[in-house]
């Protein structure tokens, strides 16, 4: 699965970085100005990125993490 930012202009999504595959299947989520925080261009690319990784099994053990951590101090 892909993720893709946008917004609707003139009743048609417009993507921001990149667009999905002609034809594909697509769910749009409506994000309200209610539930919404500021992000930069480049933390939101940095965060889509990171997402992406993930899903392609680039992941850390949380216990892991906080075991190398712990051992830092």
């Amino acid at each position: 699965m892909a993720q893709f930012a946008g917004q609707i202009v003139d009743g048609k999504v417009v993507f921001e970085n990149g667009s999905p595959p002609e034809g594909a299947r697509v769910v749009v989520r409506i994000v309200d100005s209610g539930d919404t925080f500021a992000v930069s261009d480049e933390d939101r690319d940095e965060l889509l990125n990171r997402i992406e990784s993930s899903r392609r099994g680039h992941v850390v053990d949380a216990r892991e993490h906080l075991r190398s951590l712990r051992e830092q101090r």
